[in-house]
């Protein structure tokens, strides 16, 4: 089957009755892009048949006859005549396009740019015969109408009745079987006037759907009306405006016709002749991050509802923070069959961040994730499209079962100097070009720890995360204090004065110290190139003045955030801690507090030494975001959380000499800084402490080394 589908020249390796069988599967696959764009998937996949319908079927006899078989009976002797002595591939392309591939996208015009690009592959593989009078002998090209669809995949149709995995079930419509035969005419309908009458008959036909939609809906308003008094109508305004919200749904259907975007998307609506779903669901979602304007929190609400329609207590687990490939990914195990697959590749942040973790749960009770597949290469940059990294997720079905596995495999060479790719773990050990981890849906790993930990993470790594649990201390559980870790005040540049801006306007008494890429990696904070200004420490003058220079002044009471007594960088080039003795809020650190302000030094001296080893600077690592552009790490608050952080070493003295040492100096380049002399110290201390073995130690700084000199290549490749 690999050597079948394989792009090489070997001749049909199966019987007749093997071929046959293929051939079959071919003619009732069902293809679904939900966020198509201008087609460049549904185009993959179309020329993916059509060379697979080479290979078994190279005179075209079998597929020309299944092409034949699925006109009406009184258009089959005509059609036959028609076709008879076409190019094989329009042939192939002509059948594949009318029977598997379905393409849907919120924006019309990139699905009238998806129409263009089938017509020209279609026209393409026509010959010409013949002179202008008969067209050179052209086939008229297909009515994709109904195959390329403008609609809103993320939000189903305005059904009442549903089950509990996010299906809506439908009651027996004859309007479904009227609609799939009218729609299936009108796709091979070529004479204008039949063409016309046939686009009447479906624009009445949904016309009518919608009105009894919008009269079933303006009913129930009205018995909501006379049912309940002003008081409890009152309360029932939310269920009032989602029906105005319904209705409004159900009239945007009609902009089927309109070259405009219909709001909802379902299955039954739009492609009825997809009785069970679709067998393949392949997509390129949109990179759009949770934080981006354009993600508005009205958008978000309203994804938010649809999930909790579709899976009920499980939409829990995809969360108000999630980027929005994820509700592409849940809405899409609803438009797959019991065995269908969903393949998609998008951005990799989802492995590694919060909201992930929390989607992973819901993938574990929703599906089977059969493969996580990951690259050192970079397949975008920003050149040519978004500046990110990529991973394949492959799910199969819309039922989850406790004996399936995981593989996370990655890619050590170009995916387009790769002939094919594999995803057996057994397969995968074979060749020098990937590697790869199985993981049962019953192991912890799979629920505990983040898929871009297990995806990345050498076995060791795992084990010494192990080693650490055992003998180390999550910092809210330090006796003597009430540490906590967050993130910096995020502010704008409006509120940074510079520290001359400060001097020339003597403005010391209100200037409160504000790390910023300014101060470069420091051990240890001892002053700061900007400020912010305390707004309850300024005179009206003083608030004129920063006016007139449009800079905006603090106030500390507006936030619960307090000056951290260590911080790390989050967008990482150099790994390092920082004791905060400048009393300094940050603008974009991941801070750690002492909120009694009771913690010794000895316990900030303990923290600042293990936040500065190498075993800390792989987990974050491992466990941070590496989407950023130039090679940069992104490690978050809430990646340090996850991991125990306190060791009591009982090594004061030593600790305070390698202090002192660092506190004069900046971090270097970190593959230089693991590799000096106060650092093999702090590592030695560390090392012993956990009790690592020699190997264990050269395998964490060597691993160290690798996966930053991996990041850092992968940002150029």
């Amino acid at each position: 089957m690999r050597n079948l589908i394989s792009y090489n020249k070997t001749e049909n390796p199966f019987t007749d009755r093997e071929t046959n069988v293929i051939i079959q599967a071919l003619e009732n696959l069902k293809v679904l892009d939900p966020a198509c764009g201008s087609g460049a998937f549904p185009m993959g996949i179309l020329h993916k048949l059509v060379w697979i319908l080479q290979k078994v079927d190279p005179e075209n006899k079998k597929w020309f006859e299944s092409i034949i078989k699925r006109l009406p009976n009184y258009a089959q002797a005509e059609m036959r005549k028609k076709l008879e002595g076409e190019n094989w591939d329009y042939l192939r392309k002509l059948g594949v396009i009318q029977q598997s591939v379905y393409g849907v996208d919120i924006q019309p015009i990139a699905i009238q740019i998806a129409k263009l690009r089938f017509f020209i592959s279609l026209l393409v593989d026509q010959d010409i015969k013949g002179n202008a009078d008969n067209n050179f002998g052209l086939m008229p090209l297909p009515n994709l109408d109904f195959k390329l669809v403008s609609a809103n995949t993320l939000i189903g149709a305005p059904e009442q009745n549903q089950q509990n995995d996010g299906k809506l079930l439908f009651a027996q419509d004859e309007f479904f079987d009227v609609f799939n035969k009218l729609t299936g005419q009108y796709f091979g309908t070529y004479e204008p006037a039949e063409k016309k009458k046939l686009t009447n008959k479906i624009e009445k036909l949904v016309s009518a759907k919608v009105q009894e939609k919008v009269d079933e809906i303006q009913l129930l308003g009205t018995h909501t009306d006379e049912r309940f008094s002003k008081h409890v109508a009152e309360k029932n305004k939310a269920i009032i405006e989602q029906k105005k919200n319904d209705a409004k749904l159900w009239e945007s259907y009609n902009n089927l016709f309109k070259h405009e975007s219909v709001g909802f998307f379902e299955t039954k609506y739009f492609f009825p002749e997809v009785k069970e779903g679709f067998d393949v669901v392949i997509g390129n979602p949109p990179y759009l991050e949770s934080r981006h304007s354009s993600f508005s929190e009205e958008l978000k609400n309203i994804y938010q509802l649809e999930v909790k329609k579709r899976w009920h207590d499980l939409a829990n687990n995809i969360t108000r923070g999630a980027d929005l490939l994820i509700y592409f990914f849940e809405s899409s195990l609803c438009f797959i069959n019991k065995t269908g697959v969903i393949v998609f590749i998008t951005q990799n942040s989802w492995l590694n961040s919060d909201y992930g973790k929390r989607f992973q749960a819901f993938l574990l009770k929703a599906t089977n994730v059969k493969a996580i597949i990951d690259s050192d290469y970079k397949y975008f940059d920003s050149k040519e499209g978004p500046n990110i990294n990529t991973v394949i997720s492959i799910f199969e079905g819309n039922k989850a079962y406790p004996s399936n596995k995981i593989i996370f495999a990655r890619y050590h060479e170009n995916f387009q100097e790769i002939p094919f790719s594999y995803v057996e773990s057994d397969k995968l050990s074979e060749y020098h070009f990937a590697e790869s981890k199985e993981y049962k849906y019953s192991d912890e790993n799979i629920a505990a720890i983040k898929w871009g930990i297990l995806l990345h993470a050498e076995d060791f790594v795992l084990n010494l995360m192990l080693v650490l649990k055992e003998k180390a201390s999550y910092v809210d559980k330090i006796s003597d204090g009430d540490i906590k870790i967050g993130q910096g005040l995020n502010l704008s540049k409006e509120f940074i004065a510079t520290h001359e801006f400060v001097r020339k306007n003597s403005l010391y008494h209100a200037a409160i110290p504000f790390v910023t890429s300014d101060d470069g990696a420091p051990f240890v904070l001892h002053s700061t190139d900007n400020f912010i200004i305390d707004k309850n420490k300024l005179t009206k003058d003083e608030n004129r003045l920063l006016s007139s220079y449009k800079v905006k002044s603090f106030d500390p009471k507006s936030t619960d955030k307090i000056m951290p007594i260590l911080f790390l960088p989050r967008g990482i080039g150099r790994h390092f801690c920082a004791m905060n003795i400048a009393s300094a809020y940050t603008a974009s650190c991941v801070d750690i507090y002492d909120y009694n302000n009771s913690t010794s030094e000895e316990v900030k001296l303990n923290l600042w030494l293990f936040l500065n080893s190498s075993v800390l600077w792989l987990l974050r690592e491992i466990s941070g975001r590496k989407n950023l552009g130039g090679g940069m790490l992104k490690a978050e608050a809430t990646d340090l959380k996850s991991f125990p952080l306190y060791i009591q070493f009982n090594k004061q003295n030593e600790i305070i000499k390698i202090y002192e040492a660092l506190s004069k100096r900046q971090a270097k380049d970190t593959i230089e800084e693991v590799f000096s002399a106060e650092h093999k110290q702090i590592d030695k201390l560390v090392f012993d402490y956990l009790g690592l073995s020699l190997d264990i130690r050269n395998r964490t700084i060597a691993y160290l080394e690798k996966i930053i000199n991996e990041r850092h290549e992968k940002s150029k490749s």
